[in-house]
């Protein structure tokens, strides 16, 4: 390749790339914005702990990503492209000897290192990144589960023991006003009225609540009496609940647990990873040719289009995923046939624009 190509090239190439990057980050911000007022609602309800909002939000954005790379690079590129036949760089390009391998090889080149990138991002790290905010979001509840304490509020004791409620509650020295609670025994329940109260922890880590100034009703669930006790002091053990994580999602599995399963969901899960590096350049064997516009028709003329082959790809990768879950389709076949089906369609525009790009050489256009 010559000196004068390769310039060429290394434009192409930094002009493509800016164009996703910019892409990319327009796109990713709206995600991540949709996201985390998902995360502000949850927190204001008190299923998810405040703190953890900013973490679970870069673990989002990792996820988020996988799914960005491919249609970003097709928006990146018809952009690019689209910008170049308007001011009728192309032209200029193809005058100065440039083929179409030399025309399509920086974009290739583009779709290729980002497709590694994206197998990278599909096959480990946005797994990774799900469990690691799944298991963020599930200790959290487990812990906040726990921490029963809030003011005007009724909240359930750990393990279904019963149901806490306090008029005031200082979070700083652990103080109550007002307590109430219901507490169920193995053979009786009880009801506690108290004036004050405070939960407190232990050298050893046992965490109790140690409620002042009260009343005690015990009745015996077997026999159906009823006692009544008043106390100026009395303790009650509040155990926290052992926290074991499990995977709920098959979208979370490590990729190794997936190779060589025989359940369909983990096959289908499995193709779907796979699919997001294929994608990468199968879109950009797509974008490239589909690109192709007059400088009359403006730098979107033909984005459209480009648009509409994405949607109508991932709902096939989709649909496919959907069969192979359920059984309707074998699993060696997986998402295959859609890759094959485009693939064919990208190669069939190129064969067009390579047609296109010799009758141009011989001024019958």
């Amino acid at each position: 390749m010559s000196l004068r190509y390769a310039t060429l090239g290394r434009y192409l190439f930094r002009e493509a790339w800016q164009s996703w990057a910019a892409v990319t980050v327009v796109l990713l911000a709206i995600m991540l914005a949709t996201r985390l007022a998902r995360f502000l609602a949850e927190a204001a309800k008190g299923n998810i702990d405040p703190s953890l909002l900013l973490v679970l939000v870069g673990l989002s954005s990792v996820r988020y990503l996988t799914i960005l790379i491919p249609v970003s690079l097709l928006i990146g590129v018809m952009l690019t492209l689209g910008r170049l036949y308007r001011d009728s760089e192309i032209d200029g390009m193809h005058a100065g000897g440039l083929g179409l391998g030399g025309l399509y090889r920086p974009f290739l080149l583009l779709g290729t290192v980002l497709a590694l990138l994206g197998a990278l991002l599909s096959l480990w790290l946005s797994p990774l990144a799900g469990r690691t905010a799944d298991f963020l979001i599930k200790e959290a509840a487990n812990r906040m589960t726990f921490a029963v304490f809030e003011a005007g509020r009724f909240r359930e004791l750990p393990d279904d023991r019963g149901t806490l409620y306090m008029e005031r509650y200082e979070a700083d020295s652990g103080e109550m006003r007002r307590v109430f609670a219901e507490v169920a025994g193995s053979e009786e329940r009880s009801v506690i009225l108290a004036r004050e109260g405070e939960f407190t922890v232990d050298e050893n880590g046992r965490h109790r609540l140690l409620l002042r100034d009260g009343s005690r009703w015990d009745r015996d669930t077997a026999e159906g009496s009823t006692r009544l006790t008043r106390f100026e002091e009395h303790g009650l053990a509040v155990t926290p609940p052992a926290f074991v994580y499990r995977l709920s999602k098959t979208s979370l599995k490590p990729s190794a647990a997936l190779w060589g399963s025989p359940d369909p969901e983990d096959i289908a899960e499995l193709h779907w990873r796979v699919a997001t590096p294929l994608s990468t350049l199968l879109l950009v064997l797509l974008a490239v040719p589909l690109s192709r516009t007059s400088a009359r028709k403006g730098r979107y003329g033909r984005l459209g289009w480009g648009v509409l082959a994405f949607v109508l790809y991932f709902n096939m990768l989709g649909m496919g995923q959907a069969w192979l879950e359920s059984g309707q389709l074998p699993g060696w076949m997986g998402l295959w046939w859609v890759h094959i089906v485009v693939a064919a369609i990208g190669a069939t525009l190129w064969l067009r624009a390579g047609r296109y790009r010799q009758r141009y050489r011989q001024g019958l256009l």
